[in-house]
């Protein structure tokens, strides 16, 4: 899997149902673990924590961080669409 962020000061990563007091969806914490390790995954598992690029980058949640306007072309490479066809 190929995930791709944005550098915008607005994009964060994290799981928000936990501040609700609801378990994470969609395979959080089964995938999240798996991704950023034990440790970083609890603690945004636990306390509804979030993420920026940046570290996420360094954490192994994302693969890249692009800037915004370049974040379409970018999505479209990683799963391998020709960005310049019509």
């Amino acid at each position: 899997m190929h995930e791709v962020a944005s550098n915008d000061k607005s994009t964060k990563m994290a799981l928000p149902e936990v501040k609700l007091g609801l378990l994470p969806g969609g395979g959080g914490t089964q995938r999240l673990p798996r991704l950023i390790g034990l440790q970083a995954a609890l603690d945004m598992m636990l306390t509804g924590k979030n993420m920026f690029p940046y570290p996420g980058l360094k954490a192994g949640l994302v693969d890249k961080v692009v800037h915004v306007s370049s974040l379409q072309n970018a999505a479209k490479n990683g799963i391998g669409i020709n960005c310049n066809s019509n």
